[in-house]
């Protein structure tokens, strides 16, 4: 027995449009701008500056037993990490969306083929009444 979340994602609709403009995107390339590089590298500095600065805020408030420290220290790191999220955005650009849409597709039609594929052919064949039950 399959579990049936593989299936029901396997059959998504999302899934489906993903596998489809990931065939359809092949080929096509984003510019390399210096400014669609620098936005692409906020986009990555901004998780790399706020998680492990706010693990750090968590240890060393608790080392000091401070927890000020932490309730402080910690919106103003997500702040200033989502500031620098939304600074690669705006230089990033248009083709920064794009090539992040992407990546999520190329993810998803990866996934789909190592793991989903022939759980959404047997959906197919159900579904159109060609599937084979078990035999007795």
């Amino acid at each position: 027995m399959r579990p049936a979340w593989k299936r029901k994602l396997a059959t998504s609709r999302f899934v489906k449009r993903a596998v489809a403009e990931e065939a359809a995107r092949n080929g096509r390339k984003t510019k390399l701008t210096p400014r669609f590089l620098t936005g692409m590298a906020l986009f990555g500095l901004s998780n790399l500056l706020a998680w492990p600065l706010i693990g750090l805020l968590g240890i060393l408030a608790a080392r000091r037993n401070q927890p000020a420290l932490f309730a402080v220290g910690s919106p103003i790191a997500y702040g200033v990490s989502t500031l620098v999220f939304f600074l690669g955005i705006v230089l990033a650009g248009k083709d920064g969306l794009r090539f992040l849409r992407s990546l999520v597709y190329r993810g998803v039609a990866r996934f789909h083929a190592r793991h989903l594929a022939a759980l959404g052919e047997e959906a197919g064949r159900a579904e159109s009444g060609s599937a084979t039950g078990p035999e007795d």
